[in-house]
């Protein structure tokens, strides 16, 4: 097994609260699923005060995957990490601009 990387762990310390990045990719996740399932739009951001609920990345992963199939989405778990993974680039790239 390999070791987990910065991006994979970041939220696996005890009472370390999430970056900014995080918090904006969880935010980018938890709007991609919103559109995927149609969330209406008074709806999402109390479905992205859900997400952000998630006390790490695997706990994330599970609730975006239990979602989006219980509304018959095909959306595997390794699809939702490489969205993950795409946003939080994404994210570091936006916190960066802004700066």
């Amino acid at each position: 097994m390999a070791a987990p990387t910065t991006l994979d762990s970041a939220r696996s310390r005890p009472g370390r609260p999430p970056s900014v990045v995080e918090e904006r990719r969880d935010m980018l996740a938890g709007l991609w699923a919103a559109r995927l399932m149609l969330v209406p739009p008074d709806m999402i951001s109390i479905y992205l005060a859900e997400c952000a609920q998630a006390k790490d990345k695997a706990a994330l992963v599970a609730k975006l995957h239990r979602d989006l199939t219980a509304r018959g989405l095909n959306a595997s778990p390794g699809l939702i990490r490489e969205k993950l993974a795409a946003y939080e680039a994404q994210a570091a790239r936006d916190i960066v601009r802004a700066a």
